[in-house]
């Protein structure tokens, strides 16, 4: 068996079937379809302790309850329909089944901005361009108006670097918290991709290191100038400062170090990482 195994491929994508859309029944060949479901609602912003509103239209349901001015100002506290992200029955290279989370790294390219003239909506909503709406005057709507609106990613093929599961599905892979999942469009080559995706790991962290050993020279420098002007110091510990104020310094520059190489090492060996948080609070 090769569950657990890494894996890289690239082919042509096989889907199931189309994706139909609860809401409108719109049928698109795609290999994931997002629909947005935007409110009309308040928005406050606070400036200098002064509140102003304005409407704006949402994804989130914006709670007028916490609003310095909540009289007037009421928004609706639910909908009828939510966003929804969709995918086919079935999304195949060869015999891999692709599972979402592969299919989540994949930016949308596409929207629908046309509508078909058979199209069945529910009742009280309309067409505005690329938006469904119950908006009674669209140039004019009402707190609590929705509207809705389609992204979509559509293509012929992909490549990816992925870890096999239950004896067919691909799934995102990860080795010592590092994670090597790589899924772009078209059909390239896959080694090239693998050693693309661990430079990059490499390359951040060079960089967490790279500021790891800068924070430890400024430390010991800024520190020691600090010290050595405080008056309360300079009076008390004058002569203890002179004499250990260089190792003060650089224990507390080794401390600062090792909180910013932790940072790193969070991102591609928790527990280790983890260690060296700790260790440096």
């Amino acid at each position: 068996s090769n569950n657990d195994k890494f894996v890289k491929l690239a082919g042509p994508l096989e889907l199931s079937n189309p994706i139909t859309d609860s809401f409108s029944n719109i049928k698109v060949q795609a290999v994931k379809l997002y629909r947005k479901v935007e409110v009309y609602q308040w928005n406050e912003k606070i400036k200098n302790g002064n509140a102003t509103y304005e409407k704006v239209w949402d994804e989130a349901l914006v709670s007028s309850s916490s609003f310095l001015e909540s009289e007037g100002h009421e928004n609706p506290t639910e909908v009828s329909y939510y966003s929804e992200l969709q995918y086919p029955d079935l999304v195949k290279i060869g015999n891999y089944i692709l599972t979402s989370d592969l299919l989540n790294s994949l930016d949308y390219n596409a929207e629908i901005l046309e509508y078909p003239d058979a199209i069945q909506l529910p009742e009280g909503f309309s067409l505005d361009g690329k938006y469904i709406t119950n908006s009674v005057d669209k140039e004019n709507p009402q707190i609590g108006d929705v509207r809705i609106s389609y992204s979509y990613y559509y293509g012929t093929s992909l490549s990816i670097l992925g870890k096999q599961i239950n004896n067919g599905y691909l799934t995102k892979y990860e080795e010592k918290d590092q994670d090597l999942t790589k899924v772009v469009p078209g059909i390239q080559n896959v080694e090239v991709l693998l050693d693309e995706t661990i430079l990059a790991n490499k390359d951040w962290n060079f960089i967490f290191r790279i500021l790891g050993l800068i924070s430890l020279c400024l430390s010991i420098a800024f520190l020691s100038d600090f010290l050595a002007t405080v008056k309360g110091f300079r009076r008390v510990f004058r002569k203890f400062l002179k004499q250990y104020h260089i190792l003060i310094s650089f224990s507390f520059g080794i401390l600062l170090s090792m909180f910013c190489i932790s940072l790193s090492w969070i991102f591609y060996l928790f527990a280790f990482g983890l260690t060296l948080l700790l260790l440096s609070i």
